[in-house]
C-alpha cells in the first residue's frame, strides 16, 4: 500500500534504503565542527575505513581524509552555503585507506530551526573518480590532437588521412601544394589515385594495393601525377590507424616530393654511363688504390 502524507517510513526500512544509495549519506550537527551524527554504510566502500573510525572521531574523522590541497576550499564553500541557506556542491579529493586518491562530489544543505539557526547539515558524497579520470584522459587527448594538428598543418611535408574505405578525408596544406588539388577536390578520392598514367610502375601499385587490403604499413618511392599532369617522384610512408582496441580506422601517409633528388641521381647515372662509354672506347684503364689497406680496384 502506498504511503499517505501522514505515514512515515519505519526507521529500519529508512536505514536500509539509505544504505542502498550509491553515495555516502551523512548528517552532521550545525555546530562549529559540524560534528558527525550519522554516516551510511557506503562510506566504507568510499574511504576504506569502517564506520567506527568516523564515530570515534566525530569532529574531524572524515575531514582528515580530505586532500590537503582541498581542505580550505571545502571549508569555505560549505560555510558560505550554510550561512546563505543554499545547497552546496563541491568536487574534491580524498585519500583512501590504501593510499590512493579518489575524487568525490559532495552535495548537501542545512536544516534550520524556527529561529533560522542551522540545526543539522544533511548531505551525500559520491565517488566520481572514474569520471574525473575520463575527463583528464579526454583533455590530454584533445591537447595531443591540437598539437598533432598544428604540426600537420605547418609541416612542409605532405600529410594525408583516409578512412577505412581508403577514401581521403583530410589533407594538410603541404599535400595540396604538392598535388595541385584543393582539399575539397581530394576528399573522396582513393589512396593511390595518382598512380595511373605514363611512367607509373604497376608493380608498385600492386604492392600498395596489397598492403592496403591487408591493412599493413608500406614505404614506397614512385612516380606520381599532379593535377596538371606533371610527373613527380614521391617518397611515401603510409601507416594504418587503429584505436585502443585494435579496430582499424583508416590510414595516414606522409609524402615527400623527391623529384629534384631523383633528377640529380638520374643525371649522375647518365654522366657515369657516358664516362664509362668514353673510357671503354678510348681503351683507358682506371684503377683505385685504398692507401689504408693497399687494396687495388681495377676496371675491366
Amino acid at each position: 500500500m502506498p504511503l499517505t502524507g501522514k505515514e512515515e517510513l519505519p526507521v529500519s526500512k529508512l536505514k536500509a534504503l539509505v544504505n542502498h544509495l550509491p553515495g555516502a549519506v551523512y548528517r552532521c550537527r550545525g555546530d562549529e565542527h559540524l560534528t558527525l551524527e550519522f554516516f551510511s554504510d557506503e562510506i566504507v566502500n568510499l574511504t576504506g575505513y569502517p564506520i567506527r573510525y568516523f564515530l570515534d572521531d566525530k569532529t574531524s574523522g572524515y575531514a582528515k581524509l580530505i586532500h590537503p590541497e582541498d581542505v580550505e576550499k571545502c571549508r569555505i564553500k560549505t560555510r558560505e552555503a550554510i550561512s546563505r541557506k543554499e545547497k552546496y556542491e563541491i568536487e574534491y579529493r580524498i585519500v583512501h585507506q590504501n593510499g590512493s586518491v579518489r575524487w568525490v562530489l559532495e552535495t548537501g544543505q542545512g536544516v534550520y530551526d524556527t529561529s533560522d539557526q542551522v540545526s543539522y547539515v544533511d548531505g551525500c558524497i559520491f565517488d566520481i573518480t572514474q569520471r574525473k579520470e575520463t575527463e583528464a584522459a579526454l583533455a590530454k587527448t584533445r591537447d595531443e590532437v591540437k598539437t598533432l594538428a598544428l604540426v600537420a598543418h605547418n609541416t612542409t611535408n605532405s600529410v594525408m588521412i583516409a578512412n577505412a574505405s581508403e577514401e581521403i578525408i583530410w589533407v594538410n596544406k603541404g599535400y595540396t601544394q604538392i598535388s595541385g588539388y584543393t582539399e575539397e577536390e581530394l576528399k573522396g578520392k582513393k589512396i593511390g589515385y595518382s598512380l595511373d598514367g605514363p611512367g607509373c610502375d604497376p608493380e608498385v601499385a600492386a604492392r600498395i594495393s596489397d598492403s592496403l587490403a591487408k591493412k599493413q604499413p608500406y614505404k614506397e618511392t614512385f612516380i606520381s601525377h599532379k593535377k596538371n599532369g606533371d610527373q613527380i617522384w614521391l617518397e611515401v610512408d603510409c601507416q594504418p590507424l587503429l584505436d585502443e582496441e585494435g579496430k582499424h580506422l583508416g590510414f595516414m601517409s606522409i609524402e615527400n616530393d623527391i623529384t629534384d633528388r631523383m633528377k640529380t641521381l638520374q643525371a649522375m647515372e647518365e654522366l657515369l654511363q657516358r664516362l664509362t662509354l668514353a673510357t671503354n672506347s678510348a681503351e683507358i684503364g682506371i684503377f683505385e688504390i685504398d692507401l689504408s689497406t693497399n687494396e687495388v680496384i681495377w676496371d675491366d
